[in-house]
């Protein structure tokens, strides 16, 4: 996961938009512990594509679990 980070955060440098790297890059924050920072991306996914069904029960996942 420290290698694949730089790289979401990278793409989401060229394509803000892109919601998968949201995704991907909050699925790797939380591997890492970083849960806060997990549920933002999170969050920014599911602006981006609201009716993204990975995002909507990761985050709710997230949200049912964290302190």
């Amino acid at each position: 996961m420290d290698e694949a980070i730089p790289h979401f955060q990278k793409a989401l440098q060229i394509k803000p938009d892109n919601a998968e790297a949201c995704y991907n890059l909050g699925n790797a924050l939380l591997q890492k512990g970083s849960v806060d920072e997990a549920i933002v991306h999170y969050q920014k996914a599911r602006q981006i594509k609201p009716n993204y069904l990975e995002v909507q029960n990761n985050l709710a996942w997230v949200l049912a679990i964290a302190p």
